[in-house]
């Protein structure tokens, strides 16, 4: 079986199938191996390790005991210094002349040096522990969390507007099947960088578990030093396809662009932290330090051992022979699990499990695939697109010759061009109203809000108002306004007429003509 299937023929379906992967669950760990990439420990039961105790536990795999043999031959090394120094002092020296004359010259020796080695050793230490975790937090889990949220956004994007079958089957297999195939072999070819390069073979296990095709395997494999950013490309590429192809507003691309960005930085920030290594003067001083303080601790537990036994006190031999297993031990072991968190991204047990991340982060990237289920019942009970985030549609509006879209759906108003009214209670346009527009504030319904604004802005060219008030209201309130208009200008005309009669019969012809062209120019003018 497949690790990751090309396609998709049940959506409820993982994207990753289990089957390319072996588990072992040991008496403390659980391990992991599958295709192109080793054994390494998922999980310890560090309570058990406790309850137990570390000596019952001492042999098992992954404990710094059974990682190599370096560190049995550094203690037979010790051990070796120790017993010659002892036969040393024994035989071709008195004991008791150089305890009064010589050891405490040694002794001073030895503390000068386990005086300054816990400073500068747990400070190497420390700083090895954090750019391990860094390249945990920031450069691994990186690349599987923004890519998850990545994936995670295109998808419930896709799950929300593609209400087709088609349409939704070409978004899983030409969209979310790559993005997620890319991004969990971007974490693959990170561990073959940093474990010294990428090669065919290493391709082939990833071609193998479909993970990768043969075309794209060729593509990466052509001259790139650093396929790991060339399938990151890839993705932003798709990305933004993908986000045409649903027709997402340009703004809200930025979501997912951050997320590739900030994936693509933690594959960066590996790169920073696997090639610049801690410098080299440094970590050879800290282990000259480590390797001179157990040499000291040999050579005056040697001769403090002959001194014992040439007094017949077989105790403090023996417990100076314990001392020589546990302190030297405990500086070694450290000094050897410095070097290897130095580089977690290689082959060792202990290092990052790479494909227990890439089974994580695919399964991370197929769970929002169930969205399509929750999308297709809410649709089928009329309950999506919600009634509150409807927008107000005018294509097919039918207020007297209005017949336009007003807007669009992310615009919080709606523009209703002047031209596009007419007024059903008159032959003509009012003749005091010289092609204004009349700006209707937002929230404003009532006839006095109308009256109060009609002196406002005259040199604009529209009507706004708002979009979530739905059709209902624009088709009422635009009634209502054109219906205050008329009578208006109807009372308007009446007046006007009125005056003519009672000047016609208080005032001579010649100064009545001249009063109503004044009060004629009056009235164009709008108040």
């Amino acid at each position: 079986m497949a690790l990751i299937p090309h396609g998709y023929n049940n959506f409820n379906k993982k994207i990753l199938e289990r089957s390319a992967v072996k588990y072992n669950n040991g008496y403390i760990t659980r391990q992991v191996t599958g295709e192109a990439e080793p054994t390494k420990i998922v999980h310890a039961d560090l309570d058990l390790v406790v309850r137990v105790t570390a000596f019952l536990t001492i042999f098992v795999r992954g404990t710094l005991f059974n990682l190599n043999k370096q560190i049995y031959v550094q203690l037979l090394g010790l051990y070796s210094v120790f017993i010659a120094m002892f036969f040393l002092l024994t035989i071709a020296s008195d004991p008791l002349e150089f305890e009064h004359h010589s050891l405490e010259q040694f002794l001073i020796l030895r503390e000068q040096t386990q005086a300054h080695i816990p400073f500068l050793f747990g400070l190497f230490a420390s700083t090895v522990l954090k750019r391990w975790w860094t390249v945990r937090a920031d450069g691994i889990g990186a690349i599987g969390k923004h890519l998850i949220v990545a994936v995670t956004f295109i998808t419930q994007q896709a799950a929300v507007l593609l209400t087709g079958e088609e349409d939704w089957n070409f978004f899983v297999h030409e969209g979310h099947s790559k993005l997620v195939r890319w991004g969990i072999s971007s974490q693959a070819f990170i561990a073959f960088e940093c474990r010294g390069g990428l090669t065919l073979e290493n391709a082939d296990g990833l071609v193998r578990i479909n993970l990768l095709t043969v075309e794209e395997r060729d593509l990466l494999l052509n001259g790139h030093e650093r396929p790991t950013v060339v399938l990151w490309s890839w993705m932003t590429a798709l990305s933004g396809e993908l986000m045409d192809m649903l027709k997402i507003p340009a703004p809200i691309h930025n979501s997912p662009y951050q997320d590739l960005r900030m994936g693509l930085a933690g594959v960066h920030s590996i790169h920073e932290h696997i090639r610049t290594q801690l410098p080299f003067p440094y970590v050879h001083m800290t282990t000259m330090v480590v390797n001179m303080n157990n040499l000291v601790m040999c050579c005056v537990a040697g001769f403090q051992c002959a001194i014992h036994y040439h007094e017949g006190a077989w105790l403090p031999c023996l417990l100076l022979a314990g001392e020589m297993l546990v302190v030297p031990l405990l500086y070694i072991g450290v000094l050897q699990v410095c070097a290897y968190l130095s580089d977690p991204m290689g082959d060792d047990i202990i290092d990052f499990p790479i494909l227990e991340y890439m089974i994580s982060n695919a399964e991370g990237c197929a769970a929002p695939l169930s969205l399509r289920e929750l999308y297709q019942s809410r649709r089928r009970k009329r309950q999506s697109p919600l009634p509150s985030v409807r927008a107000l549609e005018l294509k097919d509006i039918e207020l007297g010759n209005l017949k336009k879209d007003m807007g669009t759906e992310q615009s919080g108003t709606v523009t209703v061009p002047i031209s596009n009214l007419c007024f059903p209670h008159l032959n003509e346009a009012p003749p005091r109203l010289p092609a204004p527009a009349i700006k209707i504030p937002l929230g404003d319904y009532n006839q006095d809000s109308l009256m109060t604004n009609m002196s406002g802005d005259l040199q604009s060219e529209s009507i706004t108002v708002p979009a979530e008030s739905g059709k209902a209201k624009l088709f009422a309130y635009l009634d209502q306004s054109l219906d205050d208009l008329a009578t208006i200008v109807a009372s308007l005309q009446s007046s006007m007429s009125d005056l003519e009669v009672q000047l016609a019969t208080e005032m001579e012809p010649a100064a009545l003509q001249q009063l109503v062209t004044a009060e004629m120019n009056n009235c164009s003018e709008p108040s």
